[in-house]
């Protein structure tokens, strides 16, 4: 019986360590400034300030095909794969631009860096570069992002 109680107090130990952790890092994550233009019940208009950010592009046509390839080479250019081996804090949000001739994935690089002080890339598909001022139409969501059915069309059916 004393086993099962130590098991028990043990898991529910590194749950609580584990959600916490998670909480903390979450929490530490720069996000790209922005200002709302407008609110709206289902979104908002965000005024994004130009921006430093590297970018992996690709002839990907779905967000499947880009996510896990484009996530990766970015990753590496962060974590060290670079001429300094300097290891650079990942931001929020992603940026993806997914379409039928030319897709990309792009990481907002932190607010301390811009292209003449970051280190430069060792794999020559990712290419530092600044944005231009934008606004952008936004979704907040949390979690996974999934695109499997796709809502029908007045009319048509969705694909399975």
């Amino acid at each position: 019986m004393k086993i099962i109680i130590v098991i028990v107090v043990a898991t529910i130990f590194i749950i609580v360590v584990f959600q916490s952790y998670t909480l903390m890092s979450a929490n530490k994550t720069e996000e790209q400034k922005y200002t709302v233009v407008r609110k709206e019940k289902d979104f908002e208009i965000r005024f994004y300030p130009a921006a430093t950010i590297a970018t992996i592009h690709s002839n990907a046509k779905t967000y499947k095909e880009l996510s896990g390839p484009g996530f990766r080479q970015l990753a590496g250019y962060i974590f060290g794969g670079n001429a300094g081996e300097t290891q650079i804090a990942m931001t929020a949000p992603v940026h993806m631009n997914i379409n039928d001739s030319l897709s990309s994935m792009s990481f907002v690089m932190p607010s301390g860096y811009n292209e003449s002080n970051l280190p430069k890339p060792n794999n020559p598909d990712v290419i530092i570069t600044k944005t231009t001022d934008e606004y952008v139409a936004v979704m907040r969501f949390g979690g996974y992002a999934s695109f499997g059915l796709q809502p029908a069309l007045p009319g048509h059916q969705p694909k399975k």
